[in-house]
Parts: C-alpha cells; structure tokens; sequence
C-alpha cells in the first residue's frame, strides 16, 4: 500500500525532526543553565565587594558577569549559524588579510597568557571567500587553539605556539591551524564535529566546531584534524576555488 508507505515514512521524518528539536532545546538549555549559574556567582560577588567596599571583589565579579554575557552573545550567534542555511556569497579577498585579522581578535588575550600566535604564508594573489562565514570558522579554531594552550603545563623554556598558516594552491585554498598544547584522543577527535558536543565542560557551548564545520560544507569545502595527546592538534580547512564566473559577490 503506496499510501500507508507514504503516511509511515512522514511520520518517521517527524519522529526524527521531533527528536533532534528536543536535543536542540535540551543542549541549549544546559548550556544557558552553565552561563546563569556563572552569571549570578559574579552577581553574588560583585554585591558582595561593594557592601564591604573590597574592590578586588568587585572586579573579579565583574569580570565573571563580563564572560557570561560574551558567552550568552557567543551561543546566540552558533544557534544563528547552526540553524540558517545560506549560500556562500564570496568576494576576492587576500586570504593573509583575513588570517591577520583573526589572530589581531585573539593576540590580545593570548599575551597575556604568555601564547605566541602568529600567521604564516607566502604572497599571492587574492581569492574568492565568504569573509563573514570563513572568518567566523577561523576565529572558533584558533580560539581553541588558544585555550588548548591554556589547558597544558609546559616544560621550562617551551613556549605555548599557535600558528594560523595560509596557503593557496591552484584549485583550492588552505588554512592550516596549529597549536602545541593538549592535544586530543582518538575518542575525542571521533565527536568533535558532532552538536553540543565539548572537552570545556562549563565554559563550552559544543556548537563552535559543529558550526565551524557546516560552514566549510556550505563552500564545498573540507575541515579535518590531526593531533596527539600532550602534543597539539592541527585542524585543516580546504576551500575550492570556484571556477570563474561562479561567483558574483553580490548578496541574495
């Protein structure tokens, strides 16, 4: 019977939109439970200094309620990324640009965790990307890089690296992300891309690389990793260079 097929096989993609919906709601949930519970310790400590007139206090509540709202900002714009479809809208750009930008958002931070970060690469001729959705891949990398660093105790006179490395090739262009920190599992690097997936307990939304790695699908690209625990990780993305003409650079 064509017609109890049709009516099973609906009611199966139902079933499994259903599911996938609450697992949504649920990682969300227990992500937003994570920033409140951080949101109201800094609330706490912040009245606290100020009843007693202990500034240090102050600051360090502040500081607490300052990551909980970058947090909030964070999973709002993965939830944004995660859910919408959109077609890459590249325009040429020099792919070293980009990287510089990338890390120029993070080197702050990672001085003053005593992190050398840098970008390495050749010069060449511009490419055509999607800045806002390859940037924002770019960005979810090397700040895991970052905190992989953060993660690890270094021998004396070993310094914690990350290197965002950019190479073009004829058909194709290359972002190589590297870092000499933690490293990962085979177990790890096996649910790496899948959602609310993450090693960062409270401090993760387990969306950076899901979205990081729908956006390399979106270009037609690949994103894969190699790493070794106590050694670092490398995390490639590969994004084809469209032939000419297949893009315009105009926005739907």
């Amino acid at each position: 019977d064509v017609t109890e097929e049709n009516r099973l096989r609906k009611q199966l993609i139902e079933q499994e939109r259903l599911a996938a919906v609450g697992q949504t709601v649920a990682g969300v949930t227990h992500c937003m439970k994570n920033v409140l519970n951080g949101l109201k310790g800094g609330a706490y400590m912040l009245n606290v200094g100020l009843k007693r007139n202990q500034w240090p206090l102050v600051e360090e509540g502040w500081e607490n309620v300052q990551n909980g709202i970058d947090r909030i900002g964070k999973l709002s714009l993965d939830m944004l990324n995660y859910c919408r479809d959109r077609k890459p809208n590249p325009v040429p750009v020099d792919p070293v640009g980009l990287a510089n930008e990338i890390v120029e958002m993070v080197s702050k931070t990672a001085d003053q965790e005593g992190i050398d970060i840098k970008v390495e690469s050749r010069e060449g001729s511009r490419v055509p990307l999607d800045t806002d959705f390859i940037g924002r891949a770019l960005l979810n990398l090397v700040t895991n890089a970052v905190d992989a660093c953060r993660e690890k105790s270094y021998d004396t006179g070993v310094t914690p690296r990350v290197v965002l490395r950019v190479d073009r090739e004829q058909d194709l262009t290359r972002f190589t992300v590297t870092d000499n920190g933690v490293g990962m599992t085979e177990e790890v690097r096996k649910h790496l891309f899948e959602r609310f997936y993450s090693t960062k307990e409270a401090q993760g939304t387990g969306l950076g690389l899901c979205v990081t790695h729908k956006i390399v699908t979106e270009h037609g690209g690949r994103i894969h990793v190699e790493s070794e625990p106590g050694k670092g990780s490398t995390f490639f993305i590969e994004i084809p260079i469209p032939e000419e003409g297949e893009h315009t650079g105009q926005t739907e």
